[in-house]
């Protein structure tokens, strides 16, 4: 469940850059404020995709880790119903916390975007608790990264030189 929390807090510093000039000032964007002060922009991107991207891989390693344990002692969706039902708490309670306005097409979202990600959790459980976790993790990482970057492709976005190594290097 803290794991689970862990990534929701990370994904709420991350939405305000989708969500316009409106939206509360986040980490993300006080880490950008702070290095546009000192004229160094470029450094607070790369300080904000760093800080990010190792509080993410940690987040979800852990996750990985202790949900494949956990689903190799009971069954995967005992797993998921008692983690999920504590992770709505802890995000709840931080959600009105941090505030911001809630529309009726968040709402619907949201659940439509909770109830698939605990269907995919479930089996992804199941498959940690059937298989090695050092193998099953790492195929699913590249999988679900495949998925945006094949939508985006197919909506005609090119990739640079270094995000497509990158990308050919996570698939060997």
């Amino acid at each position: 469940a803290s794991t689970f929390t862990a990534i929701g807090v990370l994904g709420s510093f991350t939405v305000p850059y989708f969500t316009g000039p409106n939206s509360p000032k986040m980490l993300g964007v006080d880490i950008q404020n702070f290095f546009a002060a000192y004229n160094q922009p470029q450094q607070s991107i790369v300080f904000a995709v760093v800080v990010f991207a190792l509080a993410s891989a940690l987040a979800y390693g852990i996750s990985d880790f202790v949900g494949g344990i956990a689903s190799r002692r009971v069954a995967a969706l005992r797993v998921v119903l008692v983690s999920y039902p504590v992770a709505m708490v802890l995000l709840g309670l931080l959600a009105v916390g941090v505030g911001g306005t809630i529309s009726p097409p968040a709402i619907l979202w949201g659940a439509l975007c909770g109830v698939s990600q605990a269907f995919g959790v479930w089996w992804f459980y199941a498959a940690l608790g059937a298989g090695p976790i050092s193998v099953v993790s790492p195929l699913t990482a590249v999988l679900v990264a495949a998925v945006p970057v094949g939508a985006g492709m197919a909506l005609g976005e090119r990739p640079g030189t270094v995000a497509t190594v990158g990308t050919l290097l996570a698939l060997v």
